[in-house]
């Protein structure tokens, strides 16, 4: 049923194209103020070039939701390798009609990469050029290694390829970014330093706390760890001078996001301000 209502549709469509001369997806989309599924990241193109990338993108839509359909909830490594194959089949059409650059246009909108890329890299804040250098890299690394599937734990050989692969990237990503903006980018893939930023924007302050935060931590960290290797003072000196880092950092965190949100904070994801001192 959902495959004819498909194939009406671009009946229609082509039926409304061919009498008035219009596209009508697209002047009914510029009214509402918004793009469908397959048009998202082809709608800059020319007209022909544009219906046949739709029919393109359409065509594998309908194969991987029949997919996910089949499934019943359940992914198995089959399917997961049944997705990738029709997603490098639609890639490798497209790129038989579309320009290189035209494939990364819409890749940048579409590919499951630049969406799990989107989420990844909200508290890193990249330019547009950024996102599209880290894009290539990324997409390099994991046309190689598929993030959605895990090794072996016996695979020795395929782990050792991955960390090798893994330490290259940063390596690319570092020499692309340069220095600093490298930085940003490792602090901001922390899932606590994301936790923070998101509690900053909730408390409408600057990103900046979260930062600050961070490094009071991981200051914070260091201070426990060279407290805890001093094998010259007694148990008790220890355990004061742990007490004294823990009420520091308390009391710097609550002085940057305030009091209701440092209340917040340590109820979720602020209890390492509580495990200095045991």
């Amino acid at each position: 049923m959902e495959r004819q209502r498909r194939e009406f549709d671009r009946e229609k469509r082509q039926f409304i194209k061919t009498l008035l001369g219009i596209e009508p997806d697209m002047e009914l989309l510029q009214i509402a103020g918004k793009l469908d599924y397959a048009s998202e990241g082809i709608s800059q193109l020319p007209g022909v070039k544009r219906d046949k990338a739709r029919e393109i993108i359409e065509s594998y839509s309908e194969r991987e939701m029949e997919l996910l359909r089949q499934s019943r909830g359940i992914i198995t490594d089959e399917d997961r390798a049944e997705m990738k194959r029709l997603q490098r089949q639609r890639r490798e059409e497209l790129a038989q009609i579309l320009t290189p650059q035209e494939l990364e246009e819409y890749e940048l909108r579409k590919s499951e990469t630049a969406g799990r890329m989107r989420g990844n890299l909200l508290a890193f804040e990249p330019t547009e050029d950024e996102f599209r250098q880290i894009f290539r890299l990324q997409r390099a690394f994991e046309e190689e290694f598929d993030p959605s599937t895990f090794l072996d734990a016996g695979d020795r050989a395929g782990h050792e390829r991955r960390h090798k692969a893994e330490e290259e990237l940063k390596t690319k990503l570092r020499e692309t970014l340069g220095e600093q903006r490298y930085k940003d980018y490792e602090r901001s893939q922390d899932s606590a330093y994301r936790w923070l930023v998101q509690i900053t924007q909730r408390y409408d302050l600057p990103k900046e706390r979260a930062d600050e935060i961070f490094m009071l931590k991981e200051a914070a960290h260091a201070q426990a760890r060279q407290i805890n290797s001093d094998s010259t003072i007694s148990p008790e000196v220890r355990a004061s001078r742990l007490q004294l880092v823990q009420n520091e950092a308390r009391l710097g965190v609550e002085t940057i996001l305030g009091s209701d949100g440092f209340s917040f904070y340590r109820k979720s994801g602020g209890q390492w301000m509580s495990q200095f001192v045991r």
